[in-house]
């Protein structure tokens, strides 16, 4: 299992219809502290994955965590299958539901997103 160690807080930036980190969000790939250690910045831009309204009834407060771990990955470049299994892993880390997790999982992380989205991401990149 995954694990924050740290929160950080959002602030929204209206204008933009993004939220932007007030601190540093930083995960572990596992439980134990060992594996990769992923540090989202303070200062990061999100819209929480572009998560449409009808997924947001399968959502926690701590579901907005594992998406911006998601588009802070996307933004650096790690791609399809690093930010899908680390978002899974970090749902799994919030959720303890691996069903709850799959749901929404996979509303977010559907292909057909990828190609939707694309400009999205560079203009995360960009900021």
């Amino acid at each position: 299992m995954s694990k924050f160690t740290q929160f950080n807080s959002i602030k929204p930036l209206i204008k933009e219809n993004l939220w932007e980190t007030t601190d540093e969000l930083i995960f572990y790939e596992n439980n134990d502290l060992s594996g990769e250690k992923y540090i989202v910045p303070e200062g990061f831009k999100t819209d929480w994955c572009s998560v449409r309204c009808p997924l947001w009834q399968w959502a926690t407060p701590k579901t907005i965590w594992a998406c911006v771990l998601h588009d802070y990955l996307w933004s650096i470049g790690e791609w399809f299958l690093k930010s899908n299994c680390l978002f899974f892993k970090a749902l799994k880390s919030t959720w303890n539901s691996t069903y709850q997790s799959l749901k929404f999982y996979l509303g977010v992380t559907s292909p057909i997103w990828y190609l939707i989205y694309q400009d999205k991401v560079k203009a995360l990149k960009k900021d």
